[in-house]
Formats: structure tokens, C-alpha cells, sequence
């Protein structure tokens, strides 16, 4: 995606910002419980015109998915979509009057911090671009964003990371899924505990789904405190671990040493999930970034698809921590955007390891 897409959002006048219309407990639900949620007519038509106007000025270059997980690229062909930098995105810091569509993303910003309490997203950077895709494209399903443990060489390197994935539709209408495609599906449990998806900074990697039929997060905590026995100093371990309904912390696996596995973290507990996990014929685990099983054609157990339909002037959100998703492909008509991601802090090292 655009580098040159970072910055922050300047802060509305306080007078003319306009009234959102977004049901903060609804939208707090559905993020919590792992689902993409939907405003629509976010954007007023004359808005829309402001910044199809404004694409047709750009230029776009083809962008499909780079799989970074496994250090792969993608090439680009004609099924990936077209992407440009959000040229206003910078420069209106600081303006006294922005646009309407700007005053809209501040005050999303500010109602998303507050209501899903990440405080961070107010004091870094964020990430904007313009989507173009044609007939024929489409995008594979992935995740937007990741544990920093997962991400190899290339983790625990940024100050902040994707919180918040979000796109407003400016596609062609009427747009009908059947006739046109381009479906946004995502991928989520089937029924959830609704807890969030980082607890004291560690991020959820998987969910588990016990005997109340409730799937829960289930975090990765990389700094957890372990040695072998009394002679030997504790180290920085890994161990996967769920939030109990009381807040009290139950670990499901063994501690590991994730530098001695000789393979990445997700590959490591794939592999060794049956021996890794306690417990494990009392419950099911999955990951939530399973491309083995993505590539085989098959779904975790007790998830669902659910398709939301890229109407235009509809605003769409999810956690980017959590959510897989998709483009499914597009038969007809232009699918457009504007996206992007709104960021918080990265978790921070312990500074009683490293400090």
C-alpha cells in the first residue's frame, strides 16, 4: 500500500462537525464479537461526486497482496485492483476548514477511540487510499493485520499498528451482488464471547471454542516469564492463553522458546498444535490466519461467510486484527473506495527484558 498514505487527520471545527448517525453499541458489538459493521449513506452523494472527481485526476497502479507471512510476493495481474495515493491526506493538517468527507473521518477517528478505548488511535499515524477495481478482479482472502510475533524479521519494528480496517464505497448504482459480484465476505465465529481482540496489549491470534459453544480469543503473550527449572534464569517465552468471564487468565499451551522452533510462530503451532495446546479433545483451536486451510478450500470449524454488499456511499469497518476477509469477484460495473486504516501504538517491549 501507498507509504506516502500515512499521516494524521486534522481535528474538525467544532461547529460545523457533522452528526455521524452511527449506533456507538451496536458498533461496539459487532467489532467485539469479530464482524465487519456497516453504515450506510455515511457520505452524502454530492460528497461522493467531490472524490470521484477527484480519482478520475489520479494516477493508479495495480496492487494486489503481498503474503508477507511467508516472505512471498504476488505478481500483479489483470484480477488485482487499482490503488492511489490520497493526495489531501497530508496536507490538510492544520487547516482551520476541511471538506465535510475529512470533518466525517476526524469524527470517526475520535468515536472509534473512545468507544472501543484505544486511546493510542488519537496520537499516531493512519494510512488512506483510493480502490479501483474492474471486472474480472477480485482479492484473496487475508488479514490486514497481525501479532508482531507473526510477522518475523519484520516485527516489533513500527510504533503502531493496524486497529481499525475501513473502506468507504463509492461504486458504481445500483450495485447488486448477483448481477455485479465484488462482494466484501468476511469470516467470523459463528457466536463469540465478545471480548476484545488484544488483552493487556497482546494480540489475539486464534479463537477457541469450548463447551458453551462460545468461540473466545485466544491470545499470544511473547513475553511470558519462563525458565527450565530453579538453576536457570527465566527468558521471554511464548504461551497462548484465553480470558475467562470472571477476567481471570487460564493458559491453554505449553510455554515455548519461539527463537529455537526453527520455523515461524504460525507454522510452529500448526504443526505442533495437538501437542502444544492443553487439553485439546475438550475443545476446538483454530488460528485466525490459517492459509493452509485457506488454500485447501476449507473454513475453521464454527465460522460462517457473511457477504456485505460495497453499496455506494456506505461506510464499512472491521477489526483488523481478527477479521479475514475478501473480495469476491467482480462480473460487472466499477467497484471504488476510499480505505484505509486507522492505527494504534504498538505493544510495547517490557522494558525489564530488553529495557
Amino acid at each position: 500500500y501507498p507509504s506516502a498514505a500515512l499521516s494524521s487527520i486534522p481535528s474538525p471545527s467544532n461547529k460545523s462537525c457533522p452528526d455521524l448517525k452511527i449506533d456507538a453499541t451496536e458498533l461496539q458489538h459487532n467489532i467485539y464479537h469479530g464482524r465487519v459493521h456497516q453504515v450506510h449513506d455515511f457520505l452524502t452523494e454530492s460528497e461522493v461526486q467531490l472524490l470521484l472527481e477527484e480519482m478520475d485526476q489520479l494516477d493508479f497502479t495495480r496492487s494486489g497482496l503481498s503474503n508477507t507471512n511467508k516472505g512471498a510476493s504476488q505478481g500483479f495481474g489483470n484480477q488485482d485492483r487499482y490503488l492511489s495515493v490520497v493526495p489531501w491526506w497530508d496536507q490538510v493538517v492544520g487547516a482551520n476548514e476541511a471538506p465535510s468527507h475529512i470533518q466525517k473521518l476526524r469524527q470517526l477517528q475520535l468515536l472509534l477511540s473512545t468507544v472501543l478505548d484505544r486511546p493510542t488511535m488519537l496520537s499516531v499515524n493512519h494510512e488512506c487510499y483510493y480502490s479501483k477495481s474492474l471486472p474480472n478482479s477480485s482479492l484473496a482472502r487475508h488479514m490486514d493485520e497481525r501479532h508482531e510475533e507473526l510477522k518475523g524479521a519484520k516485527g516489533w519494528l513500527l510504533p503502531s499498528r493496524r486497529s481499525i480496517s475501513w473502506l468507504i464505497y463509492l461504486s458504481d448504482e445500483p450495485w447488486d451482488l448477483n448481477n455485479n459480484g465484488g462482494a466484501l465476505r468476511s469470516f467470523s465465529p459463528k457466536n463469540t464471547s465478545g471480548q476484545k481482540s488484544t488483552h493487556k496489549g497482546n494480540l489475539q491470534v486464534g479463537w477457541m471454542t469450548l463447551n458453551d459453544e462460545r468461540s473466545r480469543p485466544v491470545y499470544l503473550d511473547s513475553w511470558f516469564a519462563f525458565s527450565a527449572d530453579e538453576t536457570t534464569a527465566p527468558e521471554p517465552h511464548c504461551i497462548l492463553y484465553i480470558v475467562n468471564d470472571d477476567e481471570t487468565i487460564k493458559y491453554v499451551s505449553f510455554p515455548w522458546l519461539n527463537d529455537a522452533t526453527g520455523m515461524s510462530t504460525a507454522d510452529f503451532i500448526l504443526k505442533h498444535k495437538d501437542k502444544l495446546i492443553l487439553d485439546h479433545s475438550s475443545h476446538d483451536f483454530s488460528l485466525v490466519e490459517d492459509r493452509n486451510l485457506w488454500e485447501s478450500g476449507e473454513d475453521p470449524e464454527h465460522t460462517e461467510a457473511i457477504d456485505s454488499v460495497p453499496a455506494r456511499r456506505s461506510l464499512v469497518m472491521f477489526d483488523s486484527v481478527c477479521v479475514p476477509h475478501e473480495v469476491e469477484l467482480i462480473h460487472s460495473g466499477t467497484r471504488r473506495a476510499l480505505a484505509g486504516w486507522f492505527h494504534e501504538a504498538t505493544q510495547e517491549i517490557p522494558p525489564e527484558w530488553y529495557g
